[in-house]
């Protein structure tokens, strides 16, 4: 390295920067998935509105999104995940976005949930969440795979499963939607089978405007407790 004199006397070395912009992941940057310190140095959690973008992902891992967002309540985000088409890991996106911020939720690749606890509670107790994008999801077949994954989203006024076939597993969609007071309409045509105990149990409990449910192929039912109180 080049040495500097000012006059006689040796300088310490010169070191020149590059000024970096700020990388993103995912569409967001990485003070939104790690936090920003203010003028006292404190860390917080970002809460500017942001648009989640997974290009890319198409399966998640055990834990890799467990708990990421988990009551962060004065965050806005839509999520889309425009690649995703299984989430087979343990717990993969366990209570993701709980009581948290998300504003519309898109999974339109989606066709298989078989990790065990996968989507379980994972955007619940979002009451700004308007919208759910599910259209091509065919099985959930995981243990508690989606248990009451979008339960308790107070803006939820429909739901569309119109490719749905298969549920399979030990309460694999128990209380869904459960307490999602504005749903007034459901779309499962293509919904076949439910089986294993408490498949679909409470899956649109305490939803008091409910008026219309499309369940025109459902052919087989089995399992203990396999449909209870689905729609009390």
């Amino acid at each position: 390295m080049a040495k500097l004199f000012l006059g006689t006397k040796e300088s310490s070395p010169v070191v020149l920067v590059q000024n970096q912009k700020t990388p993103t992941i995912f569409n967001a940057g990485f003070d939104f998935w790690v936090g920003e310190s203010d003028a006292n140095g404190k860390l917080n959690y970002k809460i500017e509105p942001a648009e989640l973008v997974f290009t890319g992902v198409k399966d998640i891992g055990d834990w890799c999104l467990a708990y990421r967002y988990y009551y962060k309540k004065n965050i806005q985000a839509s999520l889309i995940f425009s690649d995703l088409e299984d989430i087979t890991g343990t717990d993969a996106m366990d209570y993701f976005f709980y009581q948290s911020g998300a504003t519309s939720v898109e999974f339109p690749k989606l066709t298989r949930v078989t990790g065990n606890s996968a989507m379980y509670y994972a955007f619940s107790y979002n009451t700004n969440l308007t919208t759910v994008v599910l259209e091509n999801l065919v099985e959930v077949s995981g243990e508690h795979a989606m248990v009451s994954c979008f339960s308790e989203c107070s803006k939820l006024t429909s739901v569309s499963l119109p490719n749905l076939t298969t549920i399979s597993s030990q309460s694999g969609c128990y209380s869904l939607f459960s307490s999602c007071s504005y749903i007034t309409s459901a779309d499962l045509r293509r919904l076949t089978t439910i089986s294993g105990n408490s498949g679909a149990s409470s899956m649109f409990f305490g939803n008091s405007q409910l008026k219309t449910v499309n369940l025109n192929s459902l052919t087989s039912v089995t399992g203990n407790t396999a449909m209870t109180q689905m729609f009390k």
